[in-house]
């Protein structure tokens, strides 16, 4: 009780939904304007599209606030991101002292991971140097990335391919809760991208 009233109580922040529905919101009105939003998955080192932001507008992320993460997803968001580990966080990826706007400005995301988990959109609140995300985009603290790397949601790794650069995309792929529905055809190995 003392936990949840006093510690708890005391970090709660009211604000009206109109306010936090409309953060990033240049960055929303760019993303929104490119179209292809629906195929794609966004990334931020530094939370700068948060979830409900995101939600709202029909935007998947590969981060976030999730306190029922599974091992393997946060293990393969750690060599992606670049965002060492230090032990369990309830964020992806963690942040080391609280201040996603810049604890991890000296990670390095790994363009081809995030591009294998379907991650277009790199939004960051710190510029990244790393060839294979390409700016698109500033907004004065905001900065915007395409990951050349980025794979299809679901694609077939064609027998002998060296690596999924040599994938094939599937001939469908949809999205209901608690079922993706896939049509392609291999022979080879289905990868989805969750």
């Amino acid at each position: 009780l003392v936990d949840t009233i006093g510690v708890n109580g005391l970090s709660l922040v009211f604000a009206p939904s109109s306010r936090v529905l409309s953060e990033s919101g240049a960055v929303v009105e760019y993303l929104l304007e490119r179209g292809d939003t629906d195929r794609y998955r966004i990334y931020s080192p530094s939370y700068s599209l948060p979830q409900q932001v995101a939600a709202v507008n029909g935007f998947e992320l590969a981060d976030g606030v999730n306190p029922m993460q599974l091992a393997a997803y946060a293990r393969f968001m750690e060599q992606a991101s670049g965002v060492p580990s230090r032990g369990y966080s309830v964020t992806i990826p963690p942040y080391g002292t609280g201040d996603p706007a810049v604890d991890n400005q000296n990670s390095l995301p790994n363009p081809e991971k995030l591009g294998m988990l379907n991650v277009k959109y790199v939004v960051s609140a710190f510029p990244l140097e790393e060839n294979r995300l390409v700016q698109v985009a500033r907004f004065s603290d905001i900065w915007v990335y395409e990951n050349r790397s980025v794979l299809p949601k679901a694609w077939v790794q064609m027998e002998g391919a060296a690596d999924e650069k040599d994938a094939g995309a599937v001939a469908s792929i949809s999205h209901r809760p608690g079922r993706i529905e896939v049509k392609a055809e291999g022979p080879g190995m289905l990868t989805l991208s969750e």
